[in-house]
């Protein structure tokens, strides 16, 4: 079995971030040659840590290795590693709570980037519903400066959500170089084609998730909005 000291180690490791030890829950069980350490979230069990400790742990000159399974890993959702020391076995712990907290704060944002994934998907699904023509020399006037709104739109949230000056600026150039880019190709490609190409662009720009949401939101907006007039000239309002 693993000392009392070194189990006041575990539990210390498990409490040093953003959790209370008493969040995990520890057990131990002895095998012939190791003991296995399993430790899981309390309040979720998709998320453990699980290491195979050798009884000769601790002795001299002895040099061992110490297995473990995690879950989330720190690419793939389960992952395998090994250490070789107690101490890098206590940096291991604490280093997957980091993971466990992360992983439980992205959840709701993944949950609602999935939604906007769905919708995105959804729309250019329906571009081919917009009439296969090129954009008129007033409709092309009338959606650049509907993009010249949005883009002011989403200026005011990205000053909003973003505190840092210089990664601001860097997104407010990104931005506007997409926006410039969307408007020239009004005038080269039909609907149907400007219609999937804004999608995608847009809901592909920005890679943190807040962002990411923001941009889907103004995308799935347009495309809407494309998809309404299409319909009504088709009923011929």
């Amino acid at each position: 079995m693993l000392k009392l000291s070194f189990r006041t180690e575990i539990r210390e490791s498990l409490g040093k971030g953003r959790f209370h030890g008493e969040e995990f829950l520890i057990e131990q069980k002895e095998h012939q040659s190791s003991v296995t350490l399993s430790i899981s979230y309390r309040f979720d069990s998709e998320f453990f840590f699980r290491a195979e400790i050798p009884n000769i742990m601790g002795q001299r000159n002895e040099v061992i290795t110490i297995s473990i399974l995690t879950c989330p890993g720190i690419m793939s959702q389960k992952e395998n590693s090994m250490v070789k020391e107690s101490y890098e076995l206590l940096t291991a712990i604490n280093e997957w709570t980091k993971r466990v907290y992360e992983e439980l704060n992205a959840r709701p944002i993944y949950r609602d980037l999935a939604e906007n994934q769905e919708e995105i998907e959804e729309l250019i699904n329906r571009v081919n519903e917009l009439p296969d023509e090129y954009f008129t020399k007033e409709e092309a006037q009338e959606m650049k400066h509907k993009l010249d709104d949005l883009e002011q739109s989403f200026l005011l949230k990205l000053h909003e959500i973003i505190s840092d000056q210089n990664d601001l600026k860097k997104r407010e150039r990104e931005l506007h170089s997409e926006i410039e880019s969307l408007k020239m190709t009004i005038d080269l490609l039909k609907k149907p084609g400007w219609a999937g190409t804004m999608l995608i662009r847009f809901s592909d720009l920005f890679k943190d998730s807040e962002t990411k949401k923001l941009l889907r939101s103004g995308a799935i907006e347009v495309g809407k909005q494309l998809l309404v007039e299409a319909g009504k000239k088709q009923l011929g309002a």
